[in-house]
């Protein structure tokens, strides 16, 4: 039988769902992607912790950290695995550090003898930083928690909208605020601009995960504005890590100063090039955040 066409402007029968219902089945598919995400990057770093896989299962467990904060929020449980993410976020972390690091030596050529040293350290840190992430990520406990969650039945108010709605701005207020920092500030130091690159991302990964149903950033804006700024905030970390590992070297006598001193000189003008280029991100991110209050 053929279906009949509505005429123009009529409503389909029946009541429409609460915001709270369409939120709560958002969150709940999101919970199964994240999931199936973090289950495909697991299975490709247990299989080869290559730069690529570890930067993937990264990312995967921060979009699924992100979703069972949200699930908090709104006023549901969440399962007892954040404090295995967690370890598995550290560990993987130090190992990204240390490919990081050695994929920068790489590309400069000109002082590969000279750096030797320091490449043979790095390699011994690799190795053991990939040995303590196979052992993170090794418990089966975490993903079957994971798998044989419920998130429970469908609310039948909009209660867990505002609560969303509270925990968004009071984020969106935490990330104003430590770009509000390093944009008054002309020498904002590392310590302060990690600490809002963390802010940063935080939000971000939020914005994210309620996209569909959160219209603060229709345009894409603001999540495209502070993804580039804290992807350059990162890259300045990452060298400001490993000067200060060279430092270390230096000061114990196993990197001869001399042959550290270029390979240095070429990284702080990298940073200073990539401060200038993150002065004007921040303020375009916090005009897009304050235009979102």
């Amino acid at each position: 039988m053929g279906m009949r066409a509505k005429a123009p402007g009529a409503r389909a029968p029946g009541p429409r769902p609460l915001p709270g219902v369409l939120v709560w089945r958002h969150l709940c598919s999101r919970y199964e992607g994240c999931v199936l995400e973090y289950r495909r990057a697991l299975a490709a770093c247990v299989r080869r912790l290559s730069r690529p896989a570890v930067h993937r299962l990264r990312v995967a467990i921060r979009r699924l950290l992100t979703c069972l904060e949200l699930l908090r929020a709104a006023g549901r449980k969440s399962p007892a695995v954040r404090h295995n993410l967690k370890r598995q976020l550290g560990a993987l972390g130090a190992l990204r550090d240390t490919q990081v690091q050695l994929r920068v030596i790489r590309s400069e050529h000109q002082n590969g003898a000279a750096m030797r040293p320091l490449v043979r350290h790095l390699r011994r840190l690799r190795r053991g930083a990939a040995k303590a992430a196979q052992k993170a990520l090794e418990s089966a406990k975490t993903l079957r928690r994971l798998t044989q969650f419920d998130p429970g039945l469908v609310p039948g108010s909009a209660r867990e909208t505002m609560r969303l709605r509270e925990f968004i701005e009071g984020r969106m207020q935490q990330t104003m605020g430590a770009l509000a920092s390093l944009s008054s500030s002309s020498r904002a130091g590392s310590a302060r601009r990690h600490r809002a690159r963390v802010r940063m991302r935080k939000f971000y990964f939020v914005m994210e995960a309620l996209k569909p149903v959160w219209h603060g950033d229709k345009d894409g804006r603001l999540s495209s504005s502070l993804h580039g700024c804290q992807g350059i905030i990162g890259q300045m970390h990452d060298r400001e890590l490993l000067l200060r590992r060279i430092g270390r070297l230096v000061s114990e006598g196993r990197l001869p100063k001399s042959s550290a001193r270029p390979f240095c000189t070429r990284l702080k003008s990298e940073k200073a090039g990539q401060l200038r280029a993150c002065r004007p991100l921040v303020r375009r991110a916090l005009a897009e955040s304050r235009a979102r209050r």
